[in-house]
């Protein structure tokens, strides 16, 4: 990816909590994201492979630990490759057929903002607030088979993985991630 700092690493830890900080962490990223995935993929699977990719990116910041010694541009680096690589792989063996209708991640990123240097309280309660509400429109608009199902892809289980802790069959994963994404779109957008 692209070199690493503290203040990168940094803005990574907040962006587990600070949608925002997600925003500038994505912003940041875009670039190096889009590239990979142009120098990875077919052009016609460059929209899916995009939305694999931000997942990853998003896992990345979820799972960061800087305790572990390891930069977190290295980190997010290293998750967006085996992202690609796994849908690579899954394109390769035409077992699971992609819906056409699905929604890129890149349309659900949130705006970037004009950086500051340290926001007021009143704004960190706003944007906690504005956090904590984007966190309930996302479990109001999920199914519990949705919520569990999104839940184990955030945790990095692909979809057999998915299906076999869950008890159900890799198309339903597939059709339930496909709902998931058009759910996710319109909190993200809408909102």
């Amino acid at each position: 990816m692209k070199p690493s700092n503290e203040k990168e690493d940094s803005l990574a830890l907040r962006a587990k909590q600070d949608p925002k900080a997600l925003g500038r962490l994505f912003g940041r990223y875009q670039k190096a994201v889009d590239a990979k995935v142009s120098r990875m993929l077919p052009k016609n699977h460059w929209e899916d492979g995009a939305q694999e990719a931000y997942l990853a990116l998003y896992q990345a910041v979820r799972h960061f630990d800087p305790q572990r010694k390891i930069q977190f541009s290295t980190y997010a680096g290293r998750c967006i490759d085996n992202a690609l690589r796994n849908y690579q792989v899954k394109l390769s063996t035409k077992k699971s057929q992609l819906n056409a209708s699905s929604v890129s991640l890149e349309q659900m990123r949130p705006e970037e903002q004009p950086q500051t240097e340290a926001p007021s309280p009143d704004q960190m309660l706003i944007d906690k607030e504005q956090y904590h509400l984007c966190l309930e429109q996302i479990r109001q608009s999920l199914s519990p088979f949705e919520s569990k199902v999104f839940h184990c892809y955030l945790d990095g289980d692909d979809y057999r993985q998915i299906a076999t802790r869950l008890g159900v069959g890799e198309k339903s994963v597939s059709n339930a991630l496909v709902r998931i994404r058009r759910k996710l779109k319109t909190v993200f957008v809408d909102t």
